[in-house]
């Protein structure tokens, strides 16, 4: 049986890669201020 609290933390952690990619392709925030995404060209 799958802890709880690792569930929370994985469905929190999709969440907030959601909205990181959304503000990266809104704009908002460039992908080298995160260190996950490769660099633009």
């Amino acid at each position: 049986m799958i802890d709880k609290k690792i569930i929370i933390e994985l469905e929190s952690a999709e969440a907030e890669i959601q909205r990181i990619d959304a503000s990266l392709s809104s704009g908002d925030i460039d992908s080298k201020d995160i260190g996950i995404y490769p660099k633009k060209k």
